[in-house]
């Protein structure tokens, strides 16, 4: 989470070092990104491209605080919509954007102690699965956060939307979403794949068809005026190197989008 003491933190370090050379890059992510941008970090440093600090929370949280002034170099987006805000907002390099990676959303649940139900069991979602009937639903921030906007997408599609209203809890990142369930506190959730797959006391219950919602694509660029250190990071990261470590964390291939579609509104700072 980036909270204000967060912030102090990376402007004292950032300021407080006296060269460029020794200067850490800072990376901004989605919290989704979490451990595959950490292991990309840990690459990058280890091949002798200088110290980082990466920092995740929910995408249009972290947007927001670029824009205000936050000390990021590297933004990687859970969507398309809030790197081209911040191009929008003359903040990102438009130059330096591109697609990472792609990504599925999963129904959860809490894993059963006796592991009754198996994952094997899943059953294709649907407005009847018994997911969406039984008590709190968990998902993340159905406005401003990523998954969230891809949850309330696929619930409307299949028209369960208003029935789960009234039992919906929603977190400010996906990964509250995922301990929440992890927890109990909802026994069930909207997650990305990825995340279901970092833990093994929640069970996958249901796949969530692409043609539910639009097309989860992750974007990253440069902050403007970023250091040269931060063209190499992505680089990095769309390069084979990145490619495998975003494989290795379960992430697809980005989808292919054409973000000139007239479906695909241009962004607006404000």
């Amino acid at each position: 989470m980036i909270r204000a003491a967060v912030l102090a933190m990376l402007i004292a370090t950032a300021w407080s070092l006296p060269s460029k050379a020794d200067t850490p890059l800072l990376i901004f992510a989605a919290a989704s990104m979490t451990n595959a941008v950490q292991d990309m970090a840990d690459a990058f440093e280890a091949a002798g491209h200088g110290p980082t600090i990466t920092v995740f929370d929910s995408t249009s949280r972290a947007a927001r605080q670029i824009q205000q002034g936050a000390p990021a170099h590297v933004f990687i987006s859970a969507n398309a919509q809030w790197a081209e805000w911040l191009v929008a907002c003359g903040i990102g390099d438009k130059a330096s954007r591109r697609a990472v990676a792609g990504n599925t959303l999963v129904l959860i649940g809490t894993r059963p102690n006796d592991d009754s139900t198996q994952a094997s069991e899943r059953v294709p979602f649907g407005p009847n699965h018994s997911g969406l009937t039984r008590g709190r639903l968990a998902i993340a921030d159905p406005i401003g956060v990523p998954a969230g906007v891809y949850a309330r997408e696929a619930l409307m599609a299949v028209k369960a939307w208003q029935r789960v209203q009234d039992r919906l809890v929603q977190g400010d990142t996906v990964r509250t979403v995922l301990n929440w369930v992890r927890t109990g506190t909802a026994p069930v959730g909207i997650v990305y794949a990825t995340d279901a797959a970092i833990v093994d006391d929640v069970q996958v219950l249901a796949t969530i068809p692409e043609t539910l919602h639009g097309p989860i694509v992750y974007e990253a660029l440069a902050v403007t005026g970023a250091p040269s250190q931060a063209y190499d990071f992505l680089n990095f990261l769309s390069g084979p190197k990145g490619t495998a470590i975003l494989k290795s964390n379960g992430f697809s291939p980005p989808p292919d989008v054409d973000s000139s579609d007239a479906s695909h509104p241009q962004a607006q700072c404000g």
